[in-house]
């Protein structure tokens, strides 16, 4: 990161000189978005959520696929830099692609004069670190101008700046586990986090705090389950409903996170008299059925 640096403020010394061909400024309070997407993975169209079955889960693990994007309106983006984490370690972020000179095309590829490929058009640095479970890469200008990166397409989110893996051991429980951006230090004093640079039209650059999407990975399976007894009956609504008075009393939780989890069956994050409401809607359910749907194929033919 230190040749990066360097590049940095070599940039910095001869923006004054360098000819830009940028578009209208961008309102002051504009910055660029990092997010992502699953490429394999059952999204929750309500929650947006990557849902893995924790039963379904092999014993080697299941492996999760993610790209990850960058939008920017403006198009003035001369250095951008996400990083992510993952901080629950039977996750492991693996298989960072790097576009650096790479065969697949990418959000900054270039155009040759023959027409051919260039994913050196713009220069691109990755960065692995398994110790802390982070990734993150940077994007620039190739060479020391500081004019803006050209996308490849019409929008910078059409294709992918790079994608990834996310490994997920079968020893996981069930719960919400986010992959998110950095935007702060979180390991160590130093730790770089999301930043961006954007040219404007007078040849200055400006700095500009990134919006940042995260995404959920939610391994499910024991929902409704509040006790954890192998049934979903009465005793787990009046669990929800302790939980709910608890809440709105300004009480502490009665439940540990497996708990929490298990009694958000609606998965709003939120544990209320909805999710008692639904516990026993099913409970009532079975009572009256001989077979008996699951739990989940209840809630979401009936949600």
């Amino acid at each position: 990161m230190k040749k990066l640096s360097v590049l940095t403020a070599a940039a910095l010394a001869i923006a004054a000189v360098v000819p830009v061909t940028a578009s209208a400024d961008p309102a002051e309070d504009y910055a660029p978005t990092f997010y992502f997407t699953s490429t394999n993975g059952v999204t929750d169209p309500k929650t947006g959520d990557i849902v893995l079955m924790k039963d379904e889960i092999p014993e080697e693990g299941s492996t999760l696929s993610f790209n990850l994007y960058v939008s920017d309106e403006s198009k003035q983006l001369w250095w951008f830099s996400p990083k992510w984490k993952c901080a629950e370690p039977l996750i492991k972020l693996t298989d960072l692609y790097d576009p650096f000179g790479g065969p697949e095309v990418f959000a900054y590829s270039g155009k040759k004069a023959d027409g051919t490929l260039d994913n050196e058009a713009a220069s691109v640095m990755i960065a692995q670190d398994d110790r802390y479970n982070t990734m993150g890469l940077t994007v620039t200008v190739a060479g020391l101008s500081l004019n803006p990166l050209v996308p490849y397409t019409e929008k910078t989110d059409e294709l992918p700046l790079t994608w990834f893996n996310a490994n997920v051991s079968s020893e996981i429980p069930c719960g919400y586990y986010d992959i998110y951006f950095l935007t702060k230090a979180e390991d160590y004093a130093d730790q770089q986090f999301c930043s961006s640079f954007i040219r404007l039209e007078d040849t200055n650059s400006v700095k500009r705090t990134p919006i940042v999407k995260n995404i959920t990975i939610r391994i499910s399976g024991t929902e409704g389950d509040v006790d954890a007894d192998g049934t979903i009956d009465s005793t787990d609504a009046s669990m929800i409903l302790a939980e709910y008075a608890e809440m709105q009393t300004n009480g502490e939780s009665t439940l540990d996170d497996a708990k929490k989890f298990a009694a958000d069956v609606d998965h709003d994050r939120i544990i209320d008299s909805s999710d008692a409401s639904t516990v026993l809607a099913y409970y009532a359910y079975v009572m009256s059925t001989e077979e008996p749907d699951t739990f989940l194929n209840f809630v979401e033919k009936n949600s």
